[in-house]
């Protein structure tokens, strides 16, 4: 099902299954692609339909599940420019185009979180209790920092994903001779929602999550 939730159009996985689920309470899990990708990818389509079937066909599950997947942020249906989606050296504002994408795909992982469960069941056919977040590579990053920022989600999978976004991006800044030297603004924005950079202040905020970090490999995009 396809749903545009102000102005975010939204894939949702496992919908039309719920009726025929026994009645429990829901979880939403999110499924966040990567620097490239799209909603509409085959990878994209494949997690999230797995989500659901092996919450499905779980014994021991409690709550039932539904899946949703959307465009990052100048990805896909709202894509606007090839050159911020490029690392260096052709585009010498990658260090802040990615961590604003990342920043701003983690805002609107919340911004759903606040609409969806009223544009899906807007006679409170479901009780919506837990939410997650699953993404790869640019998506994994996202979901570290969408891990850091809400609270009301508990359940975390970043895939080859970085949670410390200066170390991220120093060794690629080595390789391209680019000095990294971000202005004052820049940094005040990586000490506040960076998850590395914030944890002193902000420990309380990871008290009861799951969290399952894979990093089986390089992410070649990103080099």
């Amino acid at each position: 099902m396809e749903i545009n939730v102000g102005g975010i159009k939204s894939i949702i996985y496992g919908l039309d299954n719920l009726n025929k689920q026994p009645k429990r309470d829901l979880a939403i899990v999110f499924i966040l692609h990567g620097r490239g990708e799209s909603q509409d990818g085959i990878r994209q389509r494949l997690i999230a339909t797995k989500c659901v079937s092996v919450a499905n066909e779980s014994d021991k599950r409690t709550r039932n599940l539904i899946a949703v997947t959307f465009d990052q942020r100048n990805h896909g249906s709202r894509h606007l420019s090839d050159l911020q989606n490029q690392g260096w050296p052709k585009n010498p504002n990658h260090l802040f185009d990615m961590f604003s994408i990342q920043q701003g795909t983690s805002r609107d992982v919340s911004y759903l979180i606040d609409y969806l469960p009223s544009f899906l069941f807007p006679n409170n056919e479901q009780n919506v209790v837990d939410f997650g977040c699953v993404g790869s590579s640019l998506g994994g990053h996202a979901t570290w920092m969408a891990l850091r920022q809400d609270e009301r989600i508990s359940v975390g999978a970043p895939l080859i994903a970085c949670a410390d976004y200066l170390s991220l991006m120093q060794p690629r800044a080595r390789k391209h001779n680019v000095d990294l030297n971000p202005p004052e603004t820049f940094k005040q924005l990586i000490k506040k929602y960076d998850p590395m950079a914030s944890l002193a202040s902000s420990t309380d905020v990871w008290k009861g999550k799951k969290i399952m970090a894979l990093s089986g490999s390089d992410d070649k995009i990103s080099e």
